[in-house]
């Protein structure tokens, strides 16, 4: 099947809202598991196309599919690349809502010194203000900080098979040694 063929199954196992197991944990018929199976099918071969996209693509994407795992990743792309609110808002634009809790995970991953430069929260070193520290806790201060910006979406979208589930990524990324 083709990339359009997978996302018009998407877009009909989204719109028909079998999105997500039910709170008991199953399905009511055969015939809601086989949508559920090819929703979680259609995202897992459409997954290296929204990779290969725009990150701002893959968000665009991701909402309009209710994909967790999109959404999480193409927040991450955003926050290692220098970003302008003017990029974010060119067509397609993304909802200022977005913008805001972006700009605010970026700034949980700085620490401002006293004299308007920025300090990597991880090793101190000193960076501009529109980019990250690339030491190597990148990774570990982006996913606590998108956690923390983006709670109340990611509850919005539930784990597909074998994910964890919004409370579960949280307290394991908090998680102290």
């Amino acid at each position: 099947m083709t990339n359009d063929a997978w996302f018009g199954a998407l877009k009909l196992a989204t719109m028909w809202k079998y999105d997500h197991v039910s709170p008991g944990g199953r399905l009511t018929s055969y015939s809601e598991l086989k949508i559920f199976q090819i929703r979680c099918q259609a995202i897992t071969v459409l997954d290296p196309y929204v990779k290969s996209i725009t990150a701002k693509g893959a968000v665009l994407l991701a909402k309009k599919y209710h994909v967790a795992m999109w959404l999480h990743a193409a927040y991450a792309r955003i926050l290692q690349t220098p970003f302008k609110i003017e990029d974010l808002l060119q067509s397609p634009a993304l909802d200022w809502e977005t913008i805001a809790r972006l700009l605010y995970a970026k700034q949980l991953c700085l620490l401002p010194s006293g004299n308007a430069t920025y300090h990597c929260t991880f090793c101190r070193n000193p960076v501009r203000r529109d980019l990250l520290c690339t030491c190597s806790s990148l990774a570990a201060r982006i996913i606590p900080s998108i956690e923390e910006s983006f709670q109340i979406e990611f509850e919005g979208y539930p784990p597909l098979p074998g994910e964890y589930t919004y409370s579960q990524r949280y307290s394991f990324v908090m998680k102290k040694d």
